[in-house]
């Protein structure tokens, strides 16, 4: 991007400061009232179908629901025919889309109608003035070509895919929108053929998500998501109104002589209230503006924090207003793992008055907390501390939900998606700059469920000059400046959002990012971390002496292919260990959804063409080729040298030669449950010695791929999900060294040591009987630290060395009585202490080889029972299941519990709760566990709950599911 004077900057008018498309009211305020949801009622037309003005043909089929896209919208109508039934990602229908590189920008140009009822939503609106309406969208990509309102032409912002839009409508009437693809679209072909990274490059030269050209785990999308990305609605408001209205919090007093930081209340808050009032009238008025914040406290709302200020603004002006607003005896919003602490958010109303008469309001929910980015003196590099505390941020790297934009304005999906990364233990979202800025409901979720956000704009090294493309990109500086100016605004209100990134893997820093754009954010956003980029460390990345803490998060990210066991005791896993990496931004391995998740985007038939041993990420390996993985991003699950000098180590043909795809998925779940068990417990194990953060390439996935994912795109969790879930979702954590067999004791509280413990090893042969017992000594553990117990895990003499052995270390309090009333172990199921499983060989490149056959002989008995069925108030069914294995059987391992309908059969979104043990003794008490899905039978309807695992045969049972309780 080239330079911009600051002066021009500060000068963006302050009408391309839109406001806020999605509130976060609560249900039932005045706000609501106001303001609808317009995502149905639209029609559509081809730009071939106009004349004049004029649409002469209206796409058919079913009416479009906003937000979508071009593309989804034409197949919809039948305008676009799939070999391989209608979905665009099944098979590789998408490579049978014409590319717009081939059609040119007018084929996936449309123009969006609908009548504007004002009438009505002003006749309902009884709480304030109704002056004025307007249709805010929360995003357009790429461009509005043309707005009219009963013919007449409205004034567009500027174009890119993150500036929201407003327009006037008060008049009412007919609405039109004629959408344009990017301008700079680019090609899917490289001067040798398919390229990855953004294509051809070329849409970097826009203000856009890159990965909408292909990237390495994520196909071209052939419209370019051209059309609505976010919600649609309608608002009508008096003469004045309340744009991104937030408060940030500035200072606390927790009310603790001598304390570190803060615990779950702070005495007093030092807040700030940003926002910036339009007077949309001619003359002069005073507003009276007012701001109170609200503690819900047993159904009742408790005053925490006010202010009144009057403002005189002048006819047809703007002004932004920063008032000072204290609040005593607060909550204070924490990370959902902090240690018995919480996302406590309290809620905001903010009002403009004229003369008495509301004119506008707007209600939001606010977290009060503190962040502070520091470079910390034991680990070398970036870290944080919340509140005071410092804590051990856990990421995971986030696109989008999909592609296609569907539901970029569904606030279930989105909170079902970041339900899925607190479940796993995740406390940071990283979302990624070759991608998007996430829309409101993201936000929302994330500041509910106690995760950090880190957003970056969009660049990345891959297009934007690094690596590719051209460091002048994109080409419109003021519209790229514009976008980050209103994304900047819309998001800082969010108690999530934790730091802003300028994009990924930048450098160098004299020529990316834009200094412009940290300006921006210290501007917009005041007392927030920005880094400018996620990466350096050089052109190629991985030199130290190129690495500026101040500038860069990490010198190298990465690897991204799978590692051998004791890769993991090392520093950098993958990498060099000279590497200082305090804060690793990205690292992580392939993954694979379950065979019923292979059959949602492939036939049965294209399935079975499973890669070979070795297979390469083209899906090669000898003379064997796998077309449609290879289409859906296949990465090898092979390690080089993995198995000696010039040999290749197959981690998923580590458990045998499976015989279909269906044993494939098996084998390549119990693969990923432990390779990324590994990775997270091996980072965990140096905390804020070597870490203060790492993030995993990447937890969820904006299309069906085979790499990359935590759980598929339907949201059924994976292997991997379960590994880091094994990992990291306990806040103390006994754990396995790979490297020497040593025992390490994680304490991820941010203000509680850990006292003395001990931790008991107990090993197990496949047929479910102990083998050896052995209990070490473990020391304090200071918070957020980790420390080596007294002692190492030895191989039993009783198990052969071509055995596999079940490890299960179990975190107990001190058998000293003073230690063991101040520690309380955290529980698994049914008051059980809290056990790490582990499946383990002798040797450094493990043979499951038994684990295969135990496979297919099936020899393990599971048992079942629902005890309950029930409605949940968040939308989804839940079934309480209890999963034990008869004294006669022999061990089961990985048991998994799905719900199934009788009419939608297995239902993808299906999660499990309470138990998460991995490994089932015969004998033992019931595993407690609930399961959940996103889609719910309707009430008295029939449930069916189904236990697979790894080595017993599949059980199912059924019960009768009611609002409130269940027949079983």
């Amino acid at each position: 991007m080239s330079a911009m004077n600051a002066k021009r900057l500060l000068l963006l008018s302050l009408s391309l400061s839109l406001p806020l498309a999605a509130s976060i009211d609560s249900p039932g305020s005045s706000s609501r009232q106001c303001r609808i949801e317009l995502s149905g009622g639209w029609r559509a037309c081809r730009a071939e179908s106009q004349r004049d003005g004029s649409c002469t043909r209206w796409l058919r089929g079913p009416q479009p629901s906003l937000p979508t896209t071009a593309l989804a919208t034409l197949l919809a109508a039948g305008e676009l025919q799939l070999p391989k039934g209608d979905d665009p990602y099944f098979s590789d229908n998408l490579a049978h889309i014409p590319d717009i590189n081939i059609t040119g920008a007018s084929f996936y140009t449309l123009t969006w109608e609908r009548h504007m009822p004002v009438e009505q939503l002003s006749a309902e609106c009884r709480e304030q003035q109704t002056d004025r309406a307007w249709l805010r969208l929360e995003g357009v990509n790429y461009r509005a070509a043309r707005a009219s309102l009963g013919g007449l032409q409205l004034p567009t912002p500027p174009p890119g895919m993150f500036i929201r839009h407003r327009y006037e409508v008060s008049a009412g009437g007919l609405f039109a929108l004629t959408i344009a693809p990017p301008t700079h679209y680019g090609g899917t072909e490289c001067g040798s053929g398919a390229c990855g990274q953004g294509g051809d490059h070329a849409l970097a030269q826009d203000v856009t998500a890159q990965v909408m050209l292909g990237w390495d785990w994520a196909r071209p999308i052939p419209d370019r998501s051209t059309g609505f990305f976010g919600g649609v609605q309608l608002e009508v408001t008096g003469s004045v109104t309340i744009e991104d209205a937030a408060l940030l919090t500035r200072a606390l007093s927790c009310g603790c002589a001598g304390c570190e930081g803060c615990g779950a209340r702070a005495e007093r808050a030092a807040l700030l209230m940003v926002l910036t009032l339009e007077n949309h009238a001619a003359k002069s008025v005073v507003v009276e503006l007012s701001a109170v914040l609200r503690e819900s406290v047993a159904g009742r709302a408790a005053t925490r924090g006010e202010l009144r200020h009057s403002i005189v603004l002048g006819g047809h002006s703007s002004r932004d207003v920063r008032l000072p607003l204290n609040a005593t005896d607060v909550p204070l919003w924490w990370p959902h793992n902090a240690g018995g602490l919480g996302p406590s958010l309290l809620n905001a109303t903010v009002q403009a008055r004229i003369g008495g008469a509301l004119s506008h309001s707007e209600e939001f929910r606010v977290g009060v907390r503190t962040a502070e980015a520091y470079i910390d003196n034991r680990t070398g590099g970036r870290a944080f501390r919340v509140n005071g505390q410092k804590i051990f941020l856990l990421g995971g790297n986030w696109i989008t939900p999909d592609l296609l934009l569907r539901y970029s304005a569904d606030r279930t999906r989105y909170c079902d998606e970041v339900r899925l990364h607190q479940r796993a233990g995740i406390n940071l979202l990283r979302v990624w700059g070759g991608g998007v800025s996430e829309r409101n409901p993201f936000y929302e979720c994330a500041s509910e469920m106690g995760l950090f956000v880190y957003q970056e704009f969009w660049m990345s090294g891959d297009n934007n000059g690094r690596w590719a493309g051209s460091y002048s990109w994109p080409l419109d500086d003021a519209a790229y400046f514009a976008n980050a100016q209103d994304t900047v605004r819309r998001l800082r209100r969010f108690a999530a959002l934790l730091f802003w990134g300028g994009g990924n893997e930048l450098f160098p820093r004299r020529l990316s990012p834009p200094v412009a754009l940290e300006e921006i954010v210290h501007r917009e956003d005041p007392g927030r971390f920005y880094i400018a980029s996620s990466m350096d460390g050089g052109i190629k990345g991985g030199n130290m002496s190129e690495h500026d803490d101040e500038y860069a998060l990490a010198p190298r990210d990465g690897p991204y292919t799978m590692l051998m066991p004791l890769s993991f005791a090392q520093r950098n896993p993958g990498l060099h260990a000279n590497l200082t990496i305090s804060f690793q931004p990205e690292v992580g391995f392939t993954s694979a959804p379950s065979y019923r998740g292979l059959l949602r985007f492939m036939s049965a038939t294209e399935a079975e063409q499973i890669p070979e041993r070795g297979a390469d990420s083209a899906c090669r390996a000898g003379s064997a080729t796998s077309p449609v993985w290879a289409f859906h991003n296949y990465l090898s699950w092979s390690t080089a040298n993995g198995s000696g000098p010039g040999q290749i180590y197959d981690h998923v043909y580590a458990y045998g030669q499976p015989a279909n795809a269906s044993e494939w998925a098996a084998a390549a779940a119990l693969a990923s449950f432990a390779q990324f068990q590994a990775l997270v417990e091996g980072y965990q194990a140096h905390l804020f010695s070597w870490y203060a953060s790492m993030s995993i390439w990447k937890t969820q996935t904006p299309w069906p791929s085979l790499r990359g994912f935590l759980y598929d795109w339907w949201l059924e969790p994976t292997g991997a999900f379960y590994g880091v879930q094994a990992a990291a979702s306990d806040r103390v954590h006994a754990q396995l060294d790979r490297g020497d067999w040593g025992v390490r004791v994680v304490n991820k509280d941010v203000a509680a040591a850990l006292p003395a413990s001990s931790v008991t090893a107990e090993w197990f042969g496949l047929d479910g009987k102990g083998v050896a017992t052995e209990t070490m000594r473990a020391p304090l553990v200071a918070a957020s630290s980790s420390r080596a117990a007294d002692g190492v895990v030895h191989w039993p003499a009783a198990l052969s060395r071509e055995a596999v052995g079940f490890l299960r270390l179990t975190l107990r309090a001190s058998p000293t009585p003073h230690a063991a009333q101040e520690v309380t172990p955290l529980e698994g199921g049914e008051g059980e202490p809290a056990a790490s499983w582990y499946w383990l060989t002798p040797g450094a490149a493990p043979d499951y080889s038994q684990l295969g056959a135990a496979r297919r002989a099936q020899r393990a008995r599971l048992r079942l029972r629902v005890r309950s069925c029930w409605h949940a108030d968040d939308g989804h069914v839940r079934a309480a299941a209890e999963l034990w294995v008869p004294e006669s059987s022999g061990l089961v391992l990985y048991p998994q519990l799905t719900l199934s309908l009788p009419r939608e059969g297995e239902l993808p979104a299906s999660w499990q709760e309470g138990d998460r043990a991995v490994v089932l003794l015969p004998g033992r008490k019931p595993s407690a566990r609930i399961v959940v899905a996103r889609v719910g039978a309707r009430a008295g309807g029939v449930v069916s709950v189904v236990a697979r695992s790894w080595n017993a045969p599949q059980v199912e049972a059924r019960c009768v599911c009611v609002e409130g309780g269940a027949e079983v």
